[in-house]
């Protein structure tokens, strides 16, 4: 088995005041859902079944973007640290439930990034998220 890798996020020392003072005052409040996105501290919850369609829908792309880099399950698996087993399970969806974390890793490991993009329906057009 292969050892797991954890990566340092990359915070400014203000945003990590921020999350701490957060989960400090949640550890001693335990604010419902509703205070939390009242007070602009969290965020809204997505739903468990858009959350595995966003997980299918990254997951059935995998394979293919590993096979046009023309990379083998064992150069992922030296590429993520992650087992051969566990690259093909995530692969096929025997792993049906992989973490974010998970699908990015892999995703680093050809040079890609997930981006979840919001679109307007009625033109088809991404929403500007920044003004």
């Amino acid at each position: 088995m292969t050892r797991r890798e954890f990566r340092k996020r990359n915070q400014t020392p203000a945003q990590q005041a921020h999350e701490a003072a957060v989960r400090e005052r949640f550890q001693r409040e335990r604010p419902s859902l509703r205070q939390l996105l009242e007070s602009g501290d969290g965020t809204e919850p997505m739903m468990q079944r858009e959350y595995f369609e966003l997980q299918v829908a990254c997951r059935e792309r995998l394979r293919p973007l590993r096979e046009a880099a023309g990379l083998s399950l064992s150069d992922m698996a030296t590429r993520t640290g992650m087992d051969r087993a566990a690259i093909q399970k995530l692969e096929s969806g025997v792993h049906a439930n992989p973490t974010i974390s998970t699908i990015n890793r892999y995703l680093h490991a050809l040079g890609k990034r997930l981006v979840v993009s919001i679109i307007d329906e009625t033109t088809d057009a991404p929403v500007a998220l920044r003004s």
